[in-house]
């Protein structure tokens, strides 16, 4: 995401500073946003380990994964530090849903926190004066972008992503028993193709499950906004 800026970088230097670090503070909101949600659902359904490990709180600290956050300003899309779920304790659901559901939210802060925001400037509770400021407004729209990027990302159904385990939590358990053997190769798969898509212009299997849902959405967005 950032390394196309970088020839900017010589022509503007102040400007794509600045465009970068709004990015940065876009990635910090996003990331925190969706692991408190995921905290937050776990805590509620029973499973208080993040509690226990200082994951219900809205610090960025307490959140951010170095090496998502490294291949979310590389890579455009990435992920926080995990929350832990120890699926047995969830009680006031089926485990297997309950654990579909936490892993769901997350995905589901991010769209829902976009979604407001396109409303709050379609009914103009963000003014047209805050919005004609162009820092602002360009912070507003990446902020937009950056969470439908890191809710479509987190739907991939490889593990260790979000989408793995909704599709773990709704699969009949003999299913859901073998498919959850891929989780012992860690981000094994995830880094593979991403480093097939690196190597190999003409593959981009990123490009086409990521990017074709998040332009999508993000039409809607700004349909929403009034602004297409």
């Amino acid at each position: 995401m950032i390394l196309q800026y970088l020839s900017e970088f010589q022509q503007d230097p102040i400007a794509t500073t600045l465009f970068i670090g709004i990015i940065i503070i876009a990635i910090v909101v996003a990331v925190t946003i969706h692991e408190f949600s995921h905290a937050i659902v776990a805590d509620q359904l029973g499973d208080f380990t993040a509690r226990k490990l200082g994951r219900l709180t809205l610090k960025p600290s307490a959140h951010l994964d170095p090496m998502g956050s490294i291949i979310f300003l590389v890579a455009g899309f990435g992920w926080g530090k995990p929350v832990p779920v120890v699926q047995n304790n969830i009680k006031k659901l089926n485990p297997q849903i309950g654990l579909a559901l936490i892993s769901l939210v997350g995905p589901g802060s991010n769209f829902i926190f976009s979604l407001l925001l396109a409303i709050l400037i379609r009914f103009e509770l963000i003014p047209n004066s805050v919005l004609n400021i162009d820092l602002v407004a360009s912070f507003i729209f990446i902020l937009i972008n950056v969470n439908i990027l890191l809710c479509v990302f987190n739907l991939l159904p490889l593990p260790p992503l979000d989408g793995f385990k909704v599709i773990l939590g709704i699969l009949p358990s003999r299913f859901s028993n073998s498919l959850s053997q891929m989780e012992r190769y860690g981000a094994i798969p995830l880094f593979g193709i991403l480093i097939l898509d690196m190597t190999f212009n003409s593959i981009n299997i990123f490009g086409t499950l990521i990017g074709t849902p998040v332009g999508f959405t993000l039409e809607l967005m700004l349909d929403i906004t009034g602004r297409v």
